[in-house]
């Protein structure tokens, strides 16, 4: 009894107010073969009697959703994001540059989610040297193509972040530009921002995060300079010094079908279980990290949730059934409306005890001795 009513209030507390709740993801994540009466946001917005927008689309990837997540990049208190990608990631194989690019994209976007306050490179402050509106997002973002060309952030907080732009690999001049990155003056670290990030919809850019944590309390710079040619695309950067706290769930890949029948599955879409299991260790160390940094970043474990063999569609044994979306609707639910773990309860220390010439023990208790039974 005392669970449900926690339950139902918590319930209640999360439907009071004006919430704002958004989903990025793919096929999965809008409901492919599903009826909308049946989909799990339809489920799921009512239960908590919230309005839910689906910015999901067939196909995608981390960044093919980019452009959903730009658009949004300023969240508030009361805003509530669903991610749920990385399907059609594990389609493509599996190897330590693939996952490099999807984890480090995958925390970028959660990032742009999670911080309610980001410094945007649009700011001509900070700056030397030949920099312009990047054309994707000019009230956002900043491009160089001026070699020595440097931009400089101050953020507070212990861990700090920046994101940059990718550019797939073309013809030069149109290549992305190598950088290097300095906190607080230190050494500088190289890289380059020309990446293989070919998605199956084709979308020509992607997102890299920088993570920097175990850092002191308080202010940081982090100071970014192109150091060879072509383009080089700064978006943004951070702390987790934050007033408030967008809350993000972040889901897992369920698995496929392992039927070789023709049009089923693996087989027909590609990747494994393995696969599967590889890019959700990467979806649970980001999340584990930004946990670790104090956001307000939960997982939605959907691959312990559905069942490969009797919650998938058996059209193409790939998206989730009508019995799985409830599956579904309800992890959401729980995560979404379960309390917090209590606080570690204070550590105790123990005064030292001693035995007086009247053979009773004594401690010292705010200067003066205070008789103490010892059993």
């Amino acid at each position: 009894m005392k669970k449900l009513i926690t339950s139902l209030f918590l319930l209640l507390a999360f439907s009071a107010g004006a919430q704002t709740i958004s989903i990025f993801g793919d096929s999965q994540t809008e409901a492919t073969y599903t009826a909308s009466a049946n989909r799990w946001r339809t489920i799921l917005a009512g239960s908590l009697t919230q309005t839910i927008t689906s910015y999901a689309h067939g196909g995608d990837q981390v960044g093919d959703q980019l452009p959903f997540f730009i658009a949004r990049t300023s969240p508030g208190a009361s805003d509530t994001s669903i991610i749920w990608l990385g399907t059609n990631h594990q389609k493509l194989g599996v190897d330590a540059t693939k996952q490099a690019t999807f984890k480090s994209a995958l925390r970028s976007v959660i990032l742009q989610r999670a911080l309610a306050s980001k410094t945007s490179a649009a700011s001509f402050s900070g700056e030397s040297g030949t920099w312009a509106g990047t054309g994707l997002w000019p009230s956002f973002g900043r491009a160089s193509t001026g070699v020595g060309s440097i931009k400089t952030f101050t953020v507070t907080g212990t861990a700090i972040y920046l994101e940059m732009l990718l550019v797939k690999p073309i013809a030069a001049p149109d290549n992305g530009g190598t950088y290097q990155i300095k906190i607080d003056g230190g050494p500088a670290q190289s890289f380059d921002s020309t990446a293989d990030i070919a998605t199956l919809n084709g979308y020509p850019y992607g997102v890299r995060s920088h993570r920097w944590s175990g850092l002191s309390s308080g202010s940081h710079t982090i100071e970014v300079k192109m150091t060879g040619a072509s383009n080089l695309y700064v978006q943004w950067a951070g702390g987790n010094a934050q007033t408030v706290f967008p809350k993000v769930y972040v889901a897992n890949i369920p698995r496929m079908s392992s039927s070789t029948a023709p049009g089923m599955g693996y087989a027909a879409w590609g990747g494994s279980t393995a696969n599967v299991q590889s890019y959700n260790a990467d979806i649970s160390a980001t999340v584990a990290e930004l946990q670790a940094d104090g956001l307000n970043v939960s997982l939605v474990d959907l691959y312990s949730v559905i069942n490969d063999t009797t919650d998938l569609h058996t059209a193409d044994g790939l998206h989730i059934s009508d019995a799985g979306h409830q599956k579904v609707a309800a992890a959401f639910l729980a995560a979404m409306t379960s309390s917090a773990p209590p606080p570690p309860p204070p550590a105790v220390t123990y005064a030292p005890l001693y035995k007086g010439s009247d053979g009773l023990y004594y401690t010292d208790a705010m200067g003066a001795k205070v008789p103490v039974s010892v059993p």
